[in-house]
């Protein structure tokens, strides 16, 4: 079985250096965000990892999920907000697109339909921030399983089909997702539904499997789920500690490289 590739969501640029013993990509957030789900970090903290080997994927999200509402749903102050790191990281010359350096985020809307209808992607949102990235790469964020839930538990193999879709058209090379609400674990039959979709998509787009991934359900995971040709799959996990939010455990990282290599 192929070596399956880790990205490890890091926190502080000492954290990204333990992380690079065994990760090949990182994805930088800012310092104590893990509680929110990751956050734009400083551009300091991209400016001491500005010549780490790996690629480095800044998160761009101003803020962490609302008290009421669904998250991913942005103002337009918010929105300026993100515009504006983008070009700030851009500009710093501490990212390096030879690197695979990149963006990750997700922005979505309301259906128009009444009451409380499906989320779907933000297309003409999300594809202006993917021009503005350009040339660096672009994933798409966790956003993606609050599309997936928001259909329903039996998700059908459409819909899953057209948010992939709907993903690539705005020009993301990758999309990060567990499934659906919940761990990547207790969405295995939608995971493998992403994965064909993303396989199937015209030059195909990546699949970052993340939430809740571990090496106690690492090799579950990778046994189970399908690798169609054309397909790219990538494990996303924090290897965090249970005493810290910030701190990764090396033994799990360890261990998780192991099961993946």
């Amino acid at each position: 079985m192929a070596r399956l590739e880790l990205e490890v969501p890091v926190f502080s640029p000492g954290s990204a250096r333990v992380a690079l013993t065994r990760a090949s990509r990182l994805e930088l957030n800012r310092a104590g965000s893990y509680p929110q789900g990751g956050l734009t970090p400083e551009l300091s903290d991209v400016q001491s990892l500005s010549s780490v080997p790996a690629p480095l994927r800044i998160m761009i999200r101003p803020r962490g999920p609302p008290e009421d509402g669904p998250d991913f749903i942005y103002s337009p102050s918010e929105l300026e907000e993100m515009k504006r790191d983008i070009q700030l990281f851009k500009s710093s010359g501490h990212l390096h697109t030879e690197r695979g350096d990149g963006f990750v985020f997700g922005i979505l809307k309301a259906s128009d339909e009444p009451g409380e209808g499906p989320l779907l992607v933000d297309a003409d949102t999300n594809s202006e921030l993917v021009r503005l990235a350009s040339p660096f790469r672009c994933v798409f964020h966790r956003a993606f399983d609050d599309i997936l839930g928001s259909g329903g538990s039996s998700s059908s193999s459409s819909t899953v089909e057209e948010a992939v879709h709907a993903v690539k058209a705005c020009g993301f090379d990758g999309v990060l997702t567990s499934g659906g609400p919940g761990s990547a674990a207790d969405n295995l039959d939608m995971l493998a539904r992403v994965v064909h979709a993303a396989a199937a998509a015209e030059n195909g787009i990546e699949v970052i499997v993340g939430g809740g991934v571990r090496s106690s359900n690492a090799r579950v995971l990778r046994e189970r789920l399908p690798r169609p040709e054309g397909s790219r799959v990538l494990f996303h996990s924090s290897c965090l500690t249970k005493r810290s939010g910030d701190v990764i455990d090396a033994d799990e990282l360890s261990s998780l490289g192991d099961v993946l290599a």
